[in-house]
């Protein structure tokens, strides 16, 4: 085989392998690809919860609220009102209306927010803590 051939050969087999990775990043348990979603976004604070969550855990920054998904869920969202911040854990639920609720340290960042359609994609799962 000459090594041209051989390296022709490895290049496919290698963008094959990262075909392969990054469906099974961006798939469900099923395998279909995950999309991005969109929902109702809301802010809490302090003044307006208690600070113990769903999960058990203490309110905190980088905790949301949402029925959806499972306790743990780990979201990528397109725009948060903590500036920066971009991953957050599912750990709380959501009375009523909104889809997905961002904990924030100060009632005013969450009257600020108010009311607003936030993309996100599920990204992983870990314990709540």
């Amino acid at each position: 085989m000459r090594f041209s051939t051989l390296v022709a050969a490895i290049l496919r087999i290698g963008g094959l392998v990262v075909v392969i990775v990054f469906t099974l990043l961006l798939a469900d348990a099923e395998g279909r690809p995950v999309d991005w979603q969109r929902a109702t976004s809301t802010a809490y604070c302090p003044g307006s919860s208690g600070t113990i969550t769903a999960a058990g855990t203490r309110t905190r920054a980088g905790a949301v609220a949402m029925n959806g998904l499972r306790l743990g869920t780990i979201v990528r969202v397109t725009s948060s009102p903590l500036p920066g911040r971009r991953l957050y854990q599912v750990t709380d639920r959501v009375g009523w209306g909104s889809q997905l609720d961002f904990w924030v340290p100060s009632c005013a960042t969450a009257r600020a927010w108010g009311r607003r359609i936030t993309s996100y994609r599920v990204v992983g799962w870990e314990r709540p803590r």
